[in-house]
């Protein structure tokens, strides 16, 4: 079982660190199609979205693939969105 890191999550996000970004993606790519179990720990969500709403109100980000993490009902959606993707 592998667990996934906040700073993994922020550099999928963050377009000011072009390589960083890319690499972060590309081993997300990686995660989804291993077979592997992969968690993402309570505390890495929490960071992530504090991440988030540290980038919201500096201006940097107003969504995420149209959805407003700050909010729990977008990151809800997100969750549900991507658990009905994999089905």
């Amino acid at each position: 079982m592998n667990a996934i890191d906040t700073n993994v999550f922020v550099y999928a996000f963050d377009a000011s660190e072009p390589v960083k970004q890319a690499l972060a993606r590309e081993f997300f790519q990686g995660v989804f199609a291993s077979a592997e179990a992969t968690i993402v720990p309570w505390q890495v969500a929490v960071e992530l979205l504090a991440r988030f709403r540290k980038w919201e109100s500096a201006g940097k980000m107003t969504s995420v693939f149209g959805l407003h993490p700050a909010r729990p009902n977008g990151l809800n959606l997100g969750i549900d969105m991507k658990e009905s993707s994999l089905a």
